[in-house]
């Protein structure tokens, strides 16, 4: 066997077996902070990447979720693209856009983005920003690059990450569904928790003004008592005092 033919196996072989170890382990994560920082990780260990960052597609805007330095830990941020100087604004738009990979092996050389104010300042050396999609639909970017070395983005790699970022575009969907539904039930569980301590506090406000109605009844009642029996009184004093009035005044 060829020399160059068996090491070409090989490395097809370890490429393999990490789509398939990264795979598995998407696909069965549903919490989305914990999915994004396991994406980024599987990507910086077999993209030969310096820096990655993960940007997800919400509401026609690019959100940069997640960005990892030197494998360092991923960093979570949240953050609009159009805010951030972490990336080259015009390579995410075009790959927004031409939903096309964008691959540069050198990026100092002349190309369409030579003008982007974050490449003239970091000069990395080789440049891969492609699109998450899921069904033709943007899902999210993912951009990568290496400041060491020219070319470090191979046609080997890129087709590993085309498979993992398709079952990264399933699962970051799943997960966003999840996170959408779990805000949503946390949600309805406090509204019902307000609206059932509303309506405690009402029957208590509405126990109270009965009490306060029965007790007004009754005091109208011994109100009502208390002036019949004075009536009753008068009209007997007043019975009483005809005839002795008569009788004093014979």
């Amino acid at each position: 066997m060829h020399p160059n033919r068996s090491s070409s196996s090989i490395s097809e072989a370890l490429d393999f077996n990490s789509i398939i170890k990264a795979t598995q382990a998407l696909s069965s994560e549903i919490q989305l902070k914990s999915l994004i920082s396991k994406l980024i990780k599987f990507v910086m260990e077999n993209a030969g990447a310096k820096k990655a960052a993960l940007l997800l597609h919400k509401e026609n805007e690019l959100i940069i979720e997640a960005l990892a330095i030197n494998n360092e830990d991923v960093t979570l941020l949240g953050l609009p693209s159009a805010n951030s100087k972490e990336i080259p604004n015009s390579v995410i738009n075009y790959v927004k856009r031409s939903l096309k990979n964008v691959v540069l092996d050198n990026v100092t050389a002349d190309n369409d983005f030579i003008a982007d104010e974050y490449l003239i300042e970091q000069q990395p050396k080789s440049l891969l920003c492609m699109p998450i999609l899921d069904k033709g639909k943007l899902v999210g970017v993912l951009y990568l690059e290496n400041n060491l070395t020219i070319g470090a983005f191979t046609r080997n790699r890129i087709n590993t990450l085309n498979v993992i970022c398709t079952q990264a575009a399933i699962s970051l969907e799943n997960a966003q569904l999840y996170s959408k539904l779990d805000n949503y039930s946390h949600t309805l569980e406090r509204k019902v928790q307000l609206r059932t301590e509303e309506v405690t506090q009402k029957a208590a406000e509405l126990e109270s003004s009965l009490a306060e109605l029965q007790r007004t009844q009754s005091q109208l009642i011994q109100t009502e008592k208390m002036s019949g029996l004075g009536q009753l009184v008068a009209g007997n004093a007043h019975e009483i005092n005809n005839p002795i009035n008569f009788i004093y005044g014979n």
